[in-house]
């Protein structure tokens, strides 16, 4: 009985191992559409390449500002999680929390953190500057998703291309 057990503790933490290996190496997607939706548009930002999770759905919307420069929205969306890109030509926004300095590649970003509720929803944001370019992206936990973490997000962040 003991070797059974022990068989199947084996099993479980070789499995835990492989189900780890997948979410840090991150899963491509096809942005394809999404790059040539891109293509007529007054700037064209970089693009995440992997994400901790597989991606089921993508949304995506352009909105002009005041000045008329453009506002692109993307939504990442996979099963119980879902990530958040906004993207605009211009200065780095404030984000009106405490922010922390971090390393996305080459590049410094912030992160900030913030319950936004008194149901626990917990909202992770990473913004940083490219090549004249503003990027915001957040992830939400709530009572039916799980966010992406700060490092899922910085792992998100540095597959853009």
């Amino acid at each position: 009985m003991k070797h059974l057990a022990a068989a199947v503790m084996i099993v479980l933490f070789v499995l835990a191992g492989c189900a780890n290996t997948n979410a840090s190496e991150g899963v491509p997607y096809d942005s394809e559409s999404l790059q040539t939706q891109l293509e007529d548009q007054s700037y064209q930002p970089k693009l995440p390449t992997q994400f901790p999770f597989e991606i089921s759905e993508v949304k995506f919307s352009a909105a002009p500002t005041e000045n008329e420069e453009k506002v692109f929205d993307f939504t990442f969306i996979g099963e119980g999680e879902a990530v958040e890109l906004m993207t605009f030509n211009g200065e780095s926004i404030n984000l009106d929390v405490e922010t922390e300095a971090v390393e996305i590649g080459s590049i410094e970003g912030q992160y900030a953190e913030q319950e936004v509720n008194d149901m626990g929803t917990t909202v992770r944001r990473l913004v940083w500057k490219e090549d004249g370019v503003v990027y915001n992206m957040s992830s939400a936990d709530d009572q039916e998703n799980d966010g992406a973490s700060k490092e899922e997000l910085i792992q998100i962040a540095e597959s853009f291309e």
